[in-house]
């Protein structure tokens, strides 16, 4: 659905994934069941109106996972946290608009 921007997951700071103060991203591989220390996980709808920094929160909230919307900008992925006031469809849309001549 959107195809410029990404998830990176990082354990919470008191799971020892820090490294020199910063969290480490998580195994693509691994389930949000694998990683939620919750058993009650609710679906959760993701909409293109929804901000980032909403979507953030509610991964936190629900799962106790933190997460990162990495926006693509031509061959690399950048952190959307100067940005996390924005929708997922406003950040796709930019990162589309910032990589079409990288595609080509």
């Amino acid at each position: 659905m959107f195809p410029y921007l990404k998830l990176e997951f990082f354990r919470s700071k008191g799971d020892k994934t820090i490294n020199n103060g910063k969290n480490q991203p998580l195994n693509p591989d691994v389930t949000l069941a694998q990683l939620s220390k919750t058993n009650d996980i609710k679906p959760t709808v993701i909409t293109g109106d929804l901000n980032v920094m909403d979507l953030e929160r509610t991964f936190l909230d629900q799962f106790n996972i933190h997460v990162k919307v990495m926006r693509r900008s031509g061959k690399s992925w950048l952190e959307t946290s100067l940005t996390n006031e924005w929708s997922l469809d406003l950040q796709n849309s930019q990162g589309k608009e910032t990589s079409r001549f990288s595609e080509k």
